[in-house]
């Protein structure tokens, strides 16, 4: 007890001891408040630098947690293990999901994943895979099957990569996808996913021009790559576009419309492009008229119609390219200026050597997100060399296969794009630039100590061997003996055996070579379809000059190794792996030879001599009669004496209001056969 001074009041030891307490507590709450408003200063003082930290370390990505479900949100208030627990079983229940065929239920759950996951690289790889490859051979119909695989690619394309730009295995993934499934031949339906592709860039590129000069192509995309990059940027640059405005929103267009990761197409690839390609260009009107398609005009087309034709051709154009430029950035997620990068600048030390790149094709694209990733991942940090090896492969891969099937003859059905007619030619403008790349790569991915010298070192060693060699075979069926020559003499300096010894096949000359190359080559689709339209080719110019005996020995060898492959297939009925009617490849091989053959005199030569059903189902293709119009009026020639209309062709394009797609060709074959 405690007496109060002057009083009688006595205070308990233990209430003296609570004030005590209290006191005390005041002090420390007082000084933990006041430690908590400094660490609060300190902390908002430190994340800027801290957000700085975070970008320079690439630890920065984005996310749209706002798109998933109420059941599902919880999750991302979950920490540590318990929200790892939980995106488990989200895994389990996609993968039952897709095992019971519930495919848009399994989707709709993988994307959710991905969004609870974003920086988890990993499982944009999965998803993609699972999407393009597992969920895709699961469907029964090619629509169905193209719905799969593209939504694979729209995946890594649109929310994968961005989310992780510096992650290079995603850039990898995608370009396997473009590659192997739409470029290559190894699934069922991959005629109808090259189809579909190809429709989509043509209808937002255009066909490219007929000219096989590599010059042309570059020329062509170059207004893209130029285009301002903003709406407002080309009305400051094109002012007197605003005069034309209204025009074109009565027509239903919207410039500045833009596109969401849930569009399969940008709205002015609907809009826009699709009314441009079938009312404007002047060749697609004179194939509907060929061809007795009939073009039903809606109100908004007359409207855009008059809009376009209102508008200066200067101006026209540079709307074009701005809107393909945009469409390219918004909706497939690519870079104009370094698409022409690719063509112009792709082997830096080759500063002459132009890509003339076909974007409609498959491999261009696989290309570029090679190469796109393989520029961010060397800004990136902790990158490994065999992620930027694998990385590359896919750049080699894509120039090899454009060396065998990097010419696309196309004519496109707007309506039913699945049924446009589609052939591949052999490209062999890209051999030396597949011959440069892996020079280039050689050095960057030699083995330790490894000096690689005048090859592409050990690691790129077969893949460079192999392909030249196929592009020598490739170029002497063409005729070019020198530049095949040249090759083979490459391969016997330059790779030789470990003892230093000249390896067997090298040693005789280029014709030996090819061969003994020739039988190894017949049993696959790629380098047996490149052969017969090498060897047409050649007979091409032996008949332009005159030489019908070369011409017909020729002819004979394409036919035998025509009928040895499809032998082959007898067994195939779903068109996969068959090659066109030796006619339409004819056909395909001569509208090369009249586009890409410097003289004009050989090309009337070979129009003269070359039997009218081939004539016929060249003459109406797209471009073709525009092509060599100009190239008459430019040297003198009167176009109607030197490439006159094949006879007959009336009756033609009433029996062929379309070239049929070799499926077609041989799937009535055997309706015919079966009972």
């Amino acid at each position: 007890m405690t007496r109060m001074p002057d009083t009688d009041v006595v205070i308990p030891a233990w209430l003296l001891a609570r004030e005590r307490a209290q006191r005390r507590d005041r002090v420390i709450q007082g000084v933990a408040i006041g430690l908590s408003v400094l660490f609060l200063a300190a902390a908002a003082f430190l994340q800027t630098p801290l957000n700085a930290q975070r970008r320079d370390l690439q630890l920065i990505g984005h996310t749209d947690l706002g798109k998933i479900p109420p059941k599902y949100a919880w999750i991302t208030a979950m920490a540590g293990s318990f929200r790892g627990l939980a995106i488990d079983l989200l895994w389990m229940r996609a993968e039952v999901l897709k095992e019971e065929g519930k495919y848009y239920e399994a989707n709709q759950l993988a994307d959710w994943i991905c969004t609870l996951q974003p920086r988890f690289a990993a499982v944009w790889q999965f998803q993609a895979w699972n999407l393009s490859y597992n969920i895709s051979v699961g469907t029964h119909t090619p629509e169905e099957r193209w719905q799969w695989v593209y939504n694979g690619i729209r995946l890594l394309r649109d929310r994968g990569i961005p989310n992780n730009p510096y992650v290079v295995p995603l850039y990898k993934e995608l370009s396997w996808i473009m590659f192997h499934k739409i470029g290559e031949m190894t699934d069922d339906m991959h005629w109808y996913y090259k189809r579909e592709w190809a429709s989509l860039m043509e209808n937002l590129l255009g066909p490219p021009p007929a000219s096989s000069e590599p010059e042309a192509d570059i020329d062509a995309f170059r207004p893209i790559a130029e285009a301002p990059a903003t709406w407002s940027a080309f009305l400051d640059a094109h002012p007197e576009m605003t005069a034309y405005l209204d025009a074109w929103n009565a027509a239903g267009v919207d410039f500045e419309a833009t596109t969401s990761p849930d569009f399969y197409k940008h709205p002015l690839e609907g809009r826009f492009f699709e009314r441009y390609s079938r009312l404007v260009r002047g060749t697609e009107l004179a194939l509907a008229r060929y061809r007795a398609i009939v073009t039903v005009l809606t109100e908004e087309d007359t409207q855009f119609m008059a809009a376009h034709a209102a508008m200066p051709t200067d101006l026209t154009e540079a709307l074009v390219a701005f809107l393909r430029a945009k469409v390219l950035r918004e909706q497939y997620k690519m870079d104009p200026q370094f698409m022409l990068s690719l063509m112009t600048d792709l082997i830096p030390n080759q500063p002459g050597l132009l890509v003339p790149l076909d974007w409609r094709l498959a491999q261009p694209h696989a290309m570029y997100w090679s190469r796109y990733g393989v520029a961010r991942g060397k800004e990136a940090r902790n990158i490994t060399a065999f992620d930027m090896l694998n990385t590359d492969r896919f750049t080699l891969f894509s120039l090899m296969s454009l060396c065998s099937m990097g010419q696309m003859v196309f004519e496109i059905n707007r309506e039913r794009p699945n049924e446009s007619a589609l052939n591949l030619l052999p490209d062999l403008r890209m051999v030396e630039p597949m011959h440069q790349m892996y020079l280039m790569l050689g050095p960057e991915h030699a083995r330790e100590g490894e000096d690689v010298g005048e090859t592409a070192g050990s690691i790129l060693k077969s893949g460079h061997v192999n392909t030249l060699e196929q592009a020598i075979v490739l170029l002497w069926g063409r005729g070019q003996i020198a530049r095949a020559s040249r090759y083979l003499d490459y391969l016997r300096e330059n790779y030789k055996h470990p003892d230093g010894s000249t390896k067997k096949h090298y040693l005789g000359g280029v014709e030996a070579f090819v061969l003994g190359q020739l039988g190894s080559m017949r049993d696959s689709f790629k380098p047996t379809s490149a052969m017969i339209h090498s060897f047409l080719g050649s007979a091409l110019v032996s008949l332009s000059q005159g030489n019908t005996d070369a011409y017909a020995r020729q002819m004979q060898r394409c036919e035998m190794l025509w009928r040895n492959y499809m032998k082959e297939q007898d067994d195939e009925r779903e068109g996969r792996m068959w090659l066109p009617p030796l006619d339409a490849m004819r056909a395909d091989a001569l509208a090369q030879f009249m586009t890409g053959t410097p003289s004009l005199l050989a090309r009337v030569a070979v129009w003269e001599a070359i039997d009218v059903p081939v004539r016929q189902q060249v003459y109406d293709l797209p471009e073709f009669v525009p092509y060599l119009k100009a190239q008459c009026e430019a040297e003198g020639y009167d176009f109607a004496k030197a490439f006159p209309e094949p006879p007959g062709m009336d009756e033609y394009r009433k029996a062929h209001p379309r070239r049929e797609r070799p499926e077609e060709d041989y799937h009535k074959r055997y309706e015919v056969e079966t009972p």
